[in-house]
């Protein structure tokens, strides 16, 4: 009977200092509980040179020892967004069509807080050459003609994922 008498006791305490408290609210107390838990919010914009917005390029998420710790793609307004990344260190990593690779090192992210970024990629740069070269010995009633000729080409173009 005392027992049951000293858990009443208790719990009529509790529910009195939560009732007079409004910071210790039960609704607020367990969500600022869990916002302490849970991780940072990164996100951010992909533009070209001219700052016209990237859609679908290839965001990655990269942790300090070389794993990649998420992945996305911008939407149709260059945007992008990781939700609940562990705090950390981090590198973001930006990969799209015709433009070359943006490497951002050294992005910390807290927990609870969010980080925007704008990463402004550069046109990828094309470069072309083409050699031409042929060996062959024509023959002529009179004399030999010896002809040489030789073709190779190479691209550095774009390249694709």
């Amino acid at each position: 009977m005392i027992r049951n008498r000293a858990a009443g006791v208790t719990l009529a305490v509790f529910l009195g200092l939560l009732a007079i408290a409004p910071g210790l609210a039960p609704g607020r107390l367990f969500s600022g509980l869990a916002s302490i838990q849970q991780g940072g919010r990164l996100e951010g914009t992909v533009v070209d040179q001219a700052g016209a917005r990237v859609a679908d390029a290839r965001v990655m998420l990269q942790n300090v020892t070389g794993e990649v710790a998420a992945e996305t793609r911008t939407d149709s307004e260059g945007h992008f967004a990781f939700a609940d990344v562990g705090q950390g260190r981090y590198e973001v990593i930006v990969k799209a069509a015709g433009f070359s690779q943006v490497d951002r090192p050294a992005i910390d992210v807290r927990a609870g807080a969010v980080k925007t970024l704008t990463i402004k990629l550069e046109v990828h740069a094309v470069a072309e050459r083409v050699d031409v070269s042929a060996t062959s010995s024509a023959r002529f009633p009179s004399r030999a003609i010896p002809l040489q000729t030789s073709f190779r080409y190479s691209s550095a173009a774009s390249q694709r994922e």
